[in-house]
């Protein structure tokens, strides 16, 4: 399993080529605009840690992806908090979710087609790293702070919500594209 340390090396100082601060800006710009919309829909202990569920709109806010982290903790995170993830973004399932599988830090590696998790993505990230997508980076960003043990409180006797799977959410997002809701 992955630790948000391990993680964030991946876009840390002394990698040639990759504009650090740039990068960080750019994903804490983003976090800035869209962090009003996010949502936390539920909280539970589970395995011996804590799954939190978000949803988190796309940058022009007419979509919302599931975000589904576990962490291996039941109150606090750390940068040295192990974790898995789920998300329906696209970019995460294209460029990430074979690596994450691969450290076994992957949730609901049957909601993506079995090509996504078992053939690595050579094209796009052909060094098999674990950096973050932009909306990854908001849920860690916007969970971070929280005190697990006051999330599960909240959602105490709450029903857990619905994932949608990979493919359904590129139906989803097809049929938005053809009602001109997206992309106009």
């Amino acid at each position: 399993m992955v630790t948000i340390r391990q993680v964030l090396k991946n876009i840390a100082k002394g990698q040639s080529g990759v504009r650090v601060k740039a990068i960080i800006a750019e994903l804490e710009e983003i976090y800035k605009k869209i962090r009003d919309q996010i949502t936390i829909t539920h909280a539970m202990y589970e395995a011996d840690g804590t799954t939190v569920y978000l949803k988190i709109p796309s940058q022009d806010k007419k979509i919302f992806y599931d975000i589904v982290l576990w962490f291996a903790s039941k109150d606090r995170i750390t940068l040295d908090t192990e974790f898995k993830i789920y998300s329906n973004s696209p970019f995460f399932t294209y460029n990430l979710a074979y690596v994450f599988n691969k450290l076994n830090s992957l949730l609901y590696p049957n909601y993506y087609k079995a090509i996504i998790i078992r053939q690595a993505p050579k094209v796009r990230n052909p060094l098999e790293t674990t950096g973050f997508d932009k909306h990854v980076y908001s849920a860690l960003r916007f969970v971070a702070k929280q005190n697990l043990i006051d999330l599960v409180k909240m959602f105490e006797n709450k029903n857990e919500p619905d994932v949608a799977p990979f493919e359904e959410k590129v139906k989803e997002t097809e049929y938005l594209k053809k009602k001109g809701i997206l992309y106009k």
